[in-house]
């Protein structure tokens, strides 16, 4: 039991560690809404060892630190892979992206061509804004629109 203990706080010390010049990158930019969200819910304890959190701007994110979907919405924005932009781009259209939310993937719904290449990339419907707005070995993390929702909230 001491033993499950233990590694159940160094595995929250390491992600904390981890999360921490995310974070800070993330406030710095004015994405603070979803490092808040971070800290309230316990997907910090889940994330795997490398990961991409897509965060929407605080403005699309707001209304959720009252929803009680709130950690689900969450997992759905953290991609089970590290995925820096170059990445992201040379993923076909239609392509799924594995998420911590069970059985939920996010779809590539980019636009092909010129749009592409300058950068105009989409998933779910919802264009990356501010792509590799932090990157290290372990995690990578890309600026959005909008909230990218489960199609089960949308019922």
């Amino acid at each position: 039991m001491v033993l499950l203990l233990l590694q159940h706080i160094l595995l929250a010390e390491f992600c904390t560690a981890q999360l921490f010049p995310a974070a800070d990158a993330l406030r710095s930019a004015g994405y603070t809404v979803i490092t808040d969200l971070l800290q309230v819910t316990s997907t910090v304890s889940q994330l795997p060892r490398q990961f991409t959190l897509f965060a929407p701007l605080d403005t699309a994110f707001a209304f959720l630190m009252a929803d009680p979907a709130r950690a689900d919405l969450l997992r759905y924005h953290v991609a089970t892979q590290r995925l820096v932009f170059d990445n992201l781009t040379s993923l076909p259209l239609g392509a799924r992206i594995e998420t911590m939310l069970p059985d939920h993937t996010i779809l590539v719904t980019s636009l092909e061509g010129e749009l592409l290449r300058a950068g105009h990339l989409s998933l779910d419907g919802v264009q990356i804004v501010e792509p590799d707005l932090f990157v290290n070995e372990e995690i990578a993390v890309h600026g959005i629109a909008e909230v990218m929702k489960p199609i089960y909230l949308w019922r």
